[in-house]
């Protein structure tokens, strides 16, 4: 299947992660036709001379449940050959009925679909006995040169300056901000850098009290602009992710993107990027994590990179994806 003849269908808010990916795999590969709108129900018409249809698909934008999202989907494909990236993969951590409900829709799709595609290996083996499924890992966008970012401090933190601790990306639930307060030496400071996801506004206020109880100043930016993005990852002493239940992280990659080489949870994933691309990421298990905090706030030039990140940009990955559709 020709590039040209690919229809990519973006079905939800433009700001959401999922989204976002599917317009800028669209954009990188520069051919093929685009049917957006903020709901399936308001997508215009396909394109007559559309052959494959390929949708950045998590579940919650499709449909009230799992299920009735697989129905939409293959509604919208009419019987043409479908492709799918699969984000948001189910894990056992978001509890053992949720998992089972969203894993069945999922595997239903890896047997419906013409093309499956995640974004690591420790997804795929949670669906692969469906079927064929292809990697194409997440990109590294926009990378900066060495050259361009300011790179470590000569020392620490001054006496009177506390060290901060950054968490990037959308806040909510499972993201690993209870463990990094938890976690936290005293003194230091919790930056979060995004907005607080739709309806978990009550989320960020316990937050904000677990913070206090342990006498941590916690702060939220709000959404952080492209233009505002590198000075605010920059500022940070300490970068992390700490997620709980994490299949694939494009905030992980925003900071490898930037020269910063950011403390992790162990995970299948994150262990996973860590061989893929060494020296871009510390690993440290959970019960560590307070002792990795505390080095890492003391040695904050451990915390940026003295290597290029990865050329794995847009381009590869629009590669990536043209030899995967040219099987079909």
């Amino acid at each position: 299947m020709d590039a040209h003849a690919v229809e990519h269908i973006l079905a939800g808010s433009p700001a959401h992660g999922v989204i976002r990916f599917g317009r800028h795999l669209h954009q990188a590969l520069g051919q093929g036709f685009v049917r957006e709108a903020p709901d399936p129900a308001q997508l215009p018409p396909p394109a007559a001379e559309a052959g494959l249809v390929h949708i950045s698909f998590t579940d919650h934008l499709y449909g009230p449940d799992p299920q009735s999202a697989v129905d939409t989907v293959l509604r919208l494909a009419a019987g043409r050959p479908l492709s799918l990236t699969l984000h948001d993969i189910p894990q056992p951590g978001e509890g053992a009925e949720r998992c089972a409900r969203r894993q069945a829709a999922y595997l239903r799709f890896v047997s419906a679909a013409d093309v499956v595609v995640t974004n690591s290996q420790s997804e795929s083996r949670r669906l692969e006995s469906a079927g064929d499924i292809h990697v194409v890992p997440l990109p590294i966008e926009d990378p900066r040169p060495l050259t361009a970012a300011p790179g470590p401090p000569t020392a620490g933190p001054a006496a009177d300056t506390a060290p901060s601790i950054g968490i990037f990306g959308f806040v909510y639930p499972g993201k690993g901000c209870e463990d990094v307060i938890d976690a936290a030496p005293a003194g230091s400071r919790i930056v979060l850098l995004g907005k607080v996801a739709d309806g978990h506004a009550d989320y960020l206020a316990g937050l904000r009290s677990r913070a206090a109880a342990r006498g941590i100043d916690l702060q939220c930016t709000g959404y952080i602009t492209d233009d505002e993005l590198p000075a605010a990852l920059d500022a940070v002493t300490v970068p992390v992710c700490a997620h709980r239940h994490v299949s694939a992280s494009g905030a992980l990659n925003t900071w490898i993107a930037h020269n910063r080489v950011p403390l992790t949870t162990a995970s299948d994933y994150m262990a996973e990027v860590a061989e893929r691309w060494p020296g871009h990421l510390r690993l440290c298990a959970p019960g560590e994590l307070a002792e990795a905090l505390a080095a890492a706030c003391r040695t904050p030039a451990s915390t940026w990179a003295d290597t290029p990140p990865p050329a794995w940009g847009w381009p590869e990955v629009a590669a990536a994806y043209r030899r995967i559709w040219s099987t079909v």
